[in-house]
């Protein structure tokens, strides 16, 4: 009865434009356009004061844009939303720079290709494009565990990565089918598209054809040795070290160079070729497995060479230690009527090398889906050409519209009928 002498209650969009007007400026860009576009009213005053979309920073647009994804008013994952949240950078994209799987995630746990540790070292370290990013001005200072960054002649940047593949006497060469052997069990991926057991890497292993400690030729223009992938840059070289604690012997490394660019833009070909997406369970076993198949084998092999060492050795010595062919007649019939024959130290020998067994080969993998899939595979430069065309128009008209509005607009279309 007497509901008309109840005060209205007093709310934000019944303040006077000119009250409105004021309080907009201390506003940060994100909160304008929310506030612009919760009622007719607040739009229609606030129009002209909401800064255009072209005029906010990507920072500026991501909080707006996780807003709408969390009320559910826009939806990545469909075709016609043009940008997306990353909780990684905290900005927002082009829908391009995010794989499938990562758009289908909820706006704090999506990661743009920049974020994404894609590029592997080893299972214990990987890199996003962002991560190397902060070392584009090291010189060659930067080193991880198993490789470091080098920047060539060219102004691109190299990932170098050794490993130790077999110790022995300097006056021994390997055979390449012994090297074979090892790295069709070792058989770690050195690229998204090549693996250690790949024939390509062989190529540049001649045995007597690398010599101890000396500088190794770096041709990368030389297509042996090399991945055949278009745009993959990576490289096969074989070096051969004096051992670390025996100056008679010598070791042999497998280093593998992977030009990943000169790190500005994380569409160029040469890094995104290097990209993978990992089943990371899968290719952590696997790489820790081998890695420590490897290990054993440089112990087993070394253990060989030194038993080979001992043999061809104690002939020699029985040999020099003879007097004269005489002596050493006289002195064996002399023990002939003896019912205890003579130690025979090279039987010994070979039952020690019985004793020794070699490390238990790991489980082999033939279908590599199991452990990851090349990014480049993946469709990212198919997705970024779709983009292009399906929001660049042929007029030469700009790719985003002018008015915040007209953006939202068209982020909003999503939940109309489909």
């Amino acid at each position: 009865m007497y509901a008309f002498l109840t005060p209205p209650v007093p709310s934000l969009s019944a303040l006077p434009p000119e009250l409105l007007l004021h309080i907009i400026p201390y506003l940060p860009p994100d909160a304008q356009l929310a506030l612009s576009l919760t009622t007719k009213r607040l739009y229609h005053i606030l129009a002209d004061q909401v800064p255009k979309w072209s005029e906010i920073t990507s920072s500026e647009q991501y909080p707006f844009l996780y807003l709408l994804e969390k009320l559910k008013l826009s939806t990545p994952s469909n075709s016609n939303t043009p940008v997306a949240c990353c909780s990684g950078c905290s900005l927002t994209h082009l829908r391009y720079n995010f794989v499938d799987e990562e758009l289908a995630k909820s706006a704090d746990r999506r990661v743009c290709r920049e974020a994404t540790k894609s590029f592997w070292l080893n299972a214990d370290t990987q890199y996003s494009f962002n991560d190397l990013t902060t070392h584009r001005d090291a010189d060659r200072g930067w080193v991880s565990e198993d490789g470091h960054l080098r920047r060539n002649s060219t102004l691109s940047f190299t990932i170098f990565t050794t490993y130790k593949i077999l110790s022995l006497p300097k006056s021994t060469q390997a055979s390449r089918k012994k090297i074979a052997s090892i790295l069709h069990t070792f058989d770690l991926p050195s690229c998204p598209h090549t693996r250690l057991s790949n024939p390509l890497v062989l190529e540049g292993y001649v045995p007597n054809a690398h010599p101890v400690d000396a500088q190794p030729l770096y041709d990368t223009h030389n297509a042996a040795g090399k991945c055949r992938f278009p745009a993959c840059k990576t490289h096969f070289y074989w070096i051969t070290r004096t051992h670390a604690s025996k100056p008679d012997w010598k070791t042999l490394y497998l280093e593998i160079q992977r030009d990943i660019g000169r790190l500005v833009n994380p569409d160029a070909p040469a890094w995104l070729a290097q990209l993978i997406a990992p089943n990371t369970d899968n290719l952590t076993k696997f790489w820790n497995d081998r890695m420590q198949w490897k290990r054993q084998m440089l112990v087993y092999e070394e253990r060989k060479y030194e038993q080979e060492q001992l043999q061809q050795q104690q002939p020699r010595l029985s040999i020099s230690s003879s007097p004269s062919p005489m002596t050493y007649i006289k002195s064996t019939l002399a023990t002939l009527p003896s019912p205890q024959p003579a130690p025979n130290h090279s039987v010994d020998t070979n039952e020690g090398r019985r004793e020794e067994h070699a490390p238990t080969r790991p489980e082999p993998v033939d279908d590599e889906t199991q452990l990851f899939t090349a990014i480049w595979g993946a469709g990212i430069p198919a997705a970024h050409a779709e983009f292009r065309r399906k929001y660049k128009r042929a007029n030469r008209a700009k790719l985003w519209q002018d008015t915040v509005v007209q953006c939202v607009g068209s982020i909003l279309t999503v939940v109309g009928p489909r």
